[in-house]
């Protein structure tokens, strides 16, 4: 398992795709789960920052990454109030909803995650890929 630390900065970002680059790399995972793992880590690690942490600097953003089996584990948890799953955006492609400039993350997430599944009262994501 590996994990990566980092205060609610938008500029930490950068930090989040060299931590995804460096673990498919050395576990050979290919382009297409670098290029999920990359989207769907900096999505979740935005939201955490923001939604989640408020942008407090103090508060930090936890990123883990393993294999179990067939699958590649990430989970990124924030240290905010948590949120109510069933409160998640609508669907970003109902005409409605197209020019709004927030819920394209979930929706990414739940798309292109093998499983999905919110912990502790919200304050962390687990995404599941199938290798």
């Amino acid at each position: 398992m590996r994990e990566l630390i980092i205060p609610s900065r938008h500029a930490e970002l950068e930090r989040v795709l060299t931590f995804v680059e460096a673990y498919v790399a050395d576990h050979e995972l290919g382009d297409d789960m670098l290029d999920r793992l990359m989207l769907l880590g900096s999505e979740a690690a935005t939201n955490a920052m923001e939604h989640g942490n408020q942008y407090d600097e103090a508060k930090a953003v936890r990123l883990k990454l393993w294999k179990e089996g067939d699958r590649v584990v990430m989970t990124v948890q924030d240290e905010g109030d948590g949120f109510v799953p069933e409160d998640e955006a609508n669907n970003p492609l109902t005409p409605e909803n197209l020019l709004e400039d927030h819920g394209r993350g979930l929706f990414l997430m739940r798309e292109m995650a093998t499983a999905l599944e919110y912990e502790d009262d919200g304050r962390r994501v687990r995404m599941e890929f199938a290798v």
